[in-house]
Order: structure tokens, then C-alpha cells, then sequence
């Protein structure tokens, strides 16, 4: 199992903002931390926390570059620029308009002598904006500071560009608003439909059962892949994961699955934050279990849900729980996995008309 590598040395404490005036880094490359961004054949950058996806062109703007402001992905920017226009989305969880327009109003004027020519609303893209426009300098060079909320985050543009260019900025800054709806806003509507659920279920410890939790889930569980490798597709409904919060004084990160419509996936993650692909333990009601031994015994009993990491084709059950866990029960859990010392109850496998079951497996 990977071990967890701290972004600490790497990501950036404050929420610094872009130099005023156009100088634009290059593109970094490999170097995006892969539990925040995902980086497609095409060089686009999915940011998996909210959705957005920063292509490497987005018409005549080029992208130069990305950040990350905190250790869990919840406060990002994307960099672009063309012709000496600078424009940088940046996207914050739980960041309100107003207030967010003051503070970057007050770091913009703290960084340089700046004029302000515009304050007030600009509807745009079906967003209800708040608008800042600045003059630096000697006038030649303008810059916008633009904010509006989007389903609990913060969107803002930093744009700064040749006063003669305003007409191409604005242009630009349209064209960004489409794509941040495209992406963020449609993953963040999904989640916004509905609230977390409860979680206040216990871990199963004792021996017995979980030495029948062990042949059952690995029977059903062989099985079910067996069968949708047979099949050979896809779920038709695949959850979206919807971030939910870092556990308390860990590197992990807590999310909820959710469905089209908002409903309950009956699913949860924890993942890693790391810079190659992250360790995730994926939480899932055990409802074949359940019917299972609802049918054996005659009566309904309590949900269980199972925690496994699913690592080279191959499934591990590391927990069983009564009830759906809370992130602060499936910390520890991961710790012990990511660090060697867990030993799951039960692993299955298929390769080709192979199904494999451990019952015992090594550590």
C-alpha cells in the first residue's frame, strides 16, 4: 500500500494574489499533486474537489499556470493570458460575494497606487456578479477583480490588461464564465441538492461476525465484479463525489457520493492527499449482505456498510460497521492502511473466468 506524502512544503499558506501587471509563469508541467487536479491525454486539468476544468487552451487564452492556496484542494486558481491580458479563476469553498470582493478590493489597493473607476453588480453567464474595475498606475493599465457565488463556493476573476485590450478581456472573462458553468457549476448543482447524511454508525469487532462478514462479502462481492466484468459496462448512474470537509488534524480528505438528482449514493470516500493518485477508501452500503442475512435469519436487521480500498484489480474489505461510519471513525482505519499495519478481513479478485478469494489475505 502507497504511504501518504505531505503537501505541506508544497502547497501555499495564504491566499496570495496574482502579480499586478502581466507576467504569467509557465505551465508546471507534471507537477499538479493528483488528489487536487487531474490532468487529462489533452493537458486539460480537472480540479476534483468542485469540477473545473482548466483546458490548456480556452480559445485564444493559454493557460500559464495553476496554484493551490490551503492543504486540501478547497482554494485553487487557474492562470491564463493572451495578447497581455492576465486572467486568473480562482475558485474558494465557502466564500460569500461580498466579503469576498472587499478583501480582494483591499489587497489589490495595499499592493499598489490603484484608482478605482467601477464598483457595483454586473450580472453575467447567470451569475450575480460584484464588480471591482481599477486603473494602476499611470493609467495604461486596467485591472477587474469580479466575484459571485456558486452553489457554496466563491468564483473570482483577477483580469488584468492594456487599457486598449478591454474590449478583448471582456470578451474572455464571457467565454470563462461558460466554461466554469460547464464544469464547476454542474458538478456543484448536484451537490447542492441535498444535505449529508446522518453517520453514527459502529464498528464491528467482534470475531464471529466478522468471521462471517468475511465468506459473505467476499462471495457477494467476487460476484458482483464477476458480473459487471461480463457485462462489460459501466454503472448507468455513476455517483458524484462531492467534497465534504478534511478530518481534524489529518492529511485526509471526507466526501459524499450523490446522484443525478441530488439522492443519496449510499457511498462514501476518504482520500489521501498526496501528489501521486491518492489513497482512497471507499465506504459502501452492504445491502446484498443485509438481504442476505435478513433472509437467512427472517427478520430486518440494522444497515451495514463496508470499507475497502480497491488497489491493481484486486478489493480489500480493512472494516465493517453497523450503521454508516463518520469520517473520525474511518480515519484511524486509513492510517492503518496506508501505513501496512491493517490487515482486511476478507479480498476478492477476477481475472479472465478466474475468481479469486481471500479469506486470510497476506499484509
Amino acid at each position: 500500500m502507497r504511504a501518504l506524502l505531505c503537501l505541506a512544503a508544497l502547497l501555499c499558506a495564504g491566499a496570495a494574489e496574482a502579480a499586478v501587471g502581466p507576467s504569467p509563469p509557465q505551465d508546471p508541467g507534471l507537477l499538479e499533486p493528483q488528489s487536487i487536479w487531474t490532468r487529462a491525454a489533452d493537458g486539460t486539468l480537472e480540479h476534483q474537489q468542485s469540477g473545473l476544468r482548466c483546458p490548456r487552451r480556452l480559445g485564444p487564452l493559454q493557460r500559464h499556470g495553476t496554484r493551490i492556496y490551503d492543504g486540501y484542494g478547497l482554494d485553487v486558481s487557474c492562470g491564463y493570458s493572451a495578447n497581455g491580458v492576465v486572467i486568473t479563476v480562482y475558485l474558494t469553498r465557502g466564500v460569500a460575494a461580498d466579503p469576498g470582493l472587499a478583501e480582494a478590493k483591499a489587497q489589490l489597493e495595499n499592493r499598489s497606487p490603484a484608482k478605482l473607476l467601477f464598483e457595483g453588480r454586473a450580472p453575467q453567464g447567470g451569475l450575480d456578479w460584484r464588480k471591482a474595475e481599477y486603473q494602476l498606475g499611470d493609467g495604461e493599465i486596467r485591472s477587474d477583480i469580479w466575484i459571485a457565488e456558486l452553489h457554496g463556493w466563491g468564483v473570482k476573476y483577477r483580469a488584468t490588461y492594456p487599457a486598449g485590450e478591454a474590449a478583448f478581456a471582456a470578451r474572455e472573462l464571457a467565454a470563462l464564465t461558460e466554461a466554469v458553468q460547464a464544469s464547476a457549476g454542474k458538478r456543484l448543482a448536484v451537490c447542492a441538492k441535498a444535505a449529508s447524511p446522518a453517520r453514527q454508525g459502529v464498528r464491528v469487532t467482534d470475531a464471529k461476525q466478522l468471521g462471517e462478514v468475511s465468506v459473505r462479502s467476499g462471495l457477494l462481492g467476487a460476484i458482483a465484479l464477476a458480473g459487471q466484468k461480463h457485462k462489460g459496462a459501466e454503472p448507468s448512474d455513476p455517483p458524484t463525489f462531492c467534497v465534504e470537509d478534511p478530518v481534524e488534524n489529518t492529511r485526509f480528505l471526507f466526501w459524499r457520493g450523490a446522484r443525478a438528482n441530488g439522492a443519496d449514493a449510499e457511498v462514501d470516500r476518504l482520500t489521501g492527499m498526496t501528489m501521486g493518485p491518492p489513497p482512497v477508501l471507499e465506504v459502501a452500503r452492504d445491502g446484498l449482505g443485509d438481504l442476505v442475512q435478513a433472509e437467512a435469519s427472517g427478520k430486518a436487521g440494522p444497515q451495514h456498510w463496508t470499507a475497502a480500498v480497491t488497489q491493481d484489480g484486486r478489493t480489500m474489505i480493512f472494516g465493517y460497521f453497523e450503521g454508516r461510519p463518520s469520517p473520525e471513525q474511518l480515519a484511524p482505519l486509513m492510517q492503518e492502511i496506508v501505513t501496512g499495519k491493517a490487515t482486511p478481513i476478507t479480498a476478492f479478485s477476477v481475472e479472465g473466468r478466474d475468481v479469486n478469494i481471500s479469506l486470510t489475505p497476506p499484509r
